[in-house]
């Protein structure tokens, strides 16, 4: 796994489960909990869900919920992507209440992803609120890891919620410093979407494939890629079924319909196009279906004096 061969993880983690006998309750927790990790690193999530469950399982029976904190992170996270919003941030809640008690270090990590999933949801304030205990956190045990994409995640909402302008949004995105593979995802990922709106096709195209080609952590950045590569291919005259094969794979497979709705607005013309043309199922349908309506008013002729 570290030497980045997770195919060749699988087959020796499966041998590792059928070795360890039932009864060696916290060695089997720590092989189930080595396994998900591989199903995770390729794409397996039913895998990961089926051994990261038994692990936690194993993990609470024994004592041990610490840890299996980053194990309950994970899982909350996917739930998300499958569409279980409510039992993903009750298991949050779970994680930030146990390194909360623990004085644990993952507090921080635990709410960078509540404050991501709180943005894709578009409840920005609660996602600030969260941005501001990823500072308090990394405070307390002396870290910086997770500045980049709290900053990142902080300029988004407060330019959503209309208190940045997008000039000033982009300054902030422009003073990022990357020091981590993950750090120059997250700084291209908002290149590539201030490229969008300034009407800079290539420049998005090139930052988004930056993306979806990189170390993306957190799977929202790789699906709101995709979703705006699809729309940038389109839009320059590739077939909307070749232009969206991606973003359809990337749907059916991580799930995520959920995580696309924050720039559906902005995405409406592609997700119109593919519900009318039956292309990508029940998901591209959902996503036109939260379109909100764009009503042209004009009056006929001068209104009256009030």
């Amino acid at each position: 796994m570290e030497l980045g061969r997770a195919p060749d993880a699988r087959p020796i983690m499966e041998g590792v489960l059928r070795e360890v006998p039932a009864s060696e309750l916290r060695s089997r927790a720590r092989a189930l909990y080595f396994a998900q990790g591989v199903c995770a690193a390729l794409d397996d999530f039913a895998g990961q869900d089926r051994y990261g469950r038994e692990a936690l399982r194993l993990f609470d029976l024994l004592g041990l919920g610490g840890e299996g904190l980053s194990l309950r992170l994970d899982l909350a996270y996917r739930l998300y992507f499958q569409g279980r919003a409510d039992e993903s941030f009750a298991m949050i809640g779970e994680v930030l209440d146990m390194t909360a008690r623990l004085e644990d270090p993952r507090a921080g990590v635990a709410h960078l992803i509540c404050a991501e999933l709180h943005l894709l949801s578009e409840e920005f304030a609660p996602a600030l609120t969260h941005l501001e205990q990823v500072h308090a956190a990394q405070g307390r045990h002396a870290g910086d890891r997770l500045d980049v994409p709290a900053r990142a995640f902080a300029a988004e909402c407060l330019w959503r919620l209309g208190r940045l302008n997008l000039p000033d949004f982009e300054r902030r995105i422009e003073g990022l410093h990357p020091t981590q593979d993950f750090d120059h995802v997250v700084k291209a990922f908002y290149t590539g979407l201030l490229a969008f709106e300034g009407g800079q096709r290539g420049a998005a195209r090139a930052a988004f494939e930056q993306v979806t080609g990189g170390v993306a952590l957190l799977d929202g950045f790789r699906l709101r890629s995709y979703a705006f590569l699809a729309f940038e291919r389109w839009a320059a005259g590739e077939p909307l079924e070749a232009a969206s094969a991606e973003l359809l794979r990337a749907l059916n497979h991580v799930g995520g319909e959920l995580a696309l709705a924050v720039d559906a607005g902005r995405l409406a013309a592609l997700y119109t196009a593919c519900a009318e043309r039956g292309i990508g199922g029940r998901p591209v349908q959902r996503l036109a279906q939260r379109l909100r309506p764009l009503l042209s008013v004009r009056t006929l002729g001068a209104l009256p004096p009030a």
